[in-house]
């Protein structure tokens, strides 16, 4: 703010305050890549601001939770829900929500076993690479959202589908890949018995995408999203 007409002088309109750090660039930087920046330097990345953007515009109130900060009071502080970011890539903090009573939605595919999702022992889970689509099979079930039995659009451009393989305990909605056992969509109630050996404390619920893909959802995608909220 400062308008310096010198190379001694203060100028007048100068900032009244102390500047921490700089940077200088030869050009003019856009808003993306500032954006990426701050994401880069807060250990935040843009499909979690993503994602934390479309859950406020549905009305809740998010808090970001990671491995450099304290593992939040989720009971009682009553939340809504925890959703387990692809982002994360640590099963060990993952495992930590494994017995809260809040409904958890989960999109790391690789924490499925430490969340009790499938049994830990078999690691019966997977990826299904350069894919685009999931197979509803059960298109009664919420989970749904009401999209019709069969292949459906979920994502506009090539992803890593993830999936598990759950027990009879849980209501398979949608699988990836050609096999029956390859589910990506599927979910526990509360009580019931899951293939890790536990029982689900409350509502489960795994999605096969990744937090860097939910740019990219189609609108099929999107009702998957929303109806796991």
């Amino acid at each position: 703010g400062g308008n310096i007409d010198s190379a001694t002088s203060q100028g007048n309109s100068s900032l009244d305050g102390l500047i921490d750090d700089f940077r200088v660039y030869s050009s003019a930087l856009s808003s993306e890549q500032i954006l990426q920046m701050y994401l880069a330097e807060s250990g935040l990345h843009s499909g979690d601001v993503a994602l934390k953007a479309l859950l406020e515009s549905e009305g809740f109130t998010v808090t970001l939770q990671g491995p450099a900060h304290a593992v939040s009071d989720v009971d009682p502080s009553h939340m809504s829900f925890v959703v387990i970011s692809s982002t994360l890539e640590d099963d060990s903090w993952a495992a930590k929500y494994a017995g809260t009573t809040a409904p958890v939605i989960n999109l790391d595919g690789s924490a499925q076993d430490a969340l009790g999702f499938i049994d830990s022992r078999d690691i019966l889970s997977g990826t299904v690479s350069s894919a685009t689509q999931v197979a509803i099979v059960d298109a009664s079930h919420p989970l749904a959202g009401g999209l019709s039995a069969g292949a459906q659009t979920v994502v506009s451009s090539a992803a890593n589908l993830s999936w598990g393989t759950p027990n009879a305990s849980a209501a398979v909605v949608a699988t990836a890949g050609a096999g029956s056992h390859q589910g990506s969509v599927y979910g526990y109630e509360a009580g019931s018995s899951m293939a890790g050996g536990s029982d689900a404390a409350g509502r489960r619920v795994n999605l096969p995408f990744q937090s860097s893909d939910l740019g990219s959802l189609t609108a099929e995608g999107g009702v998957l999203l929303v109806a796991a909220v």
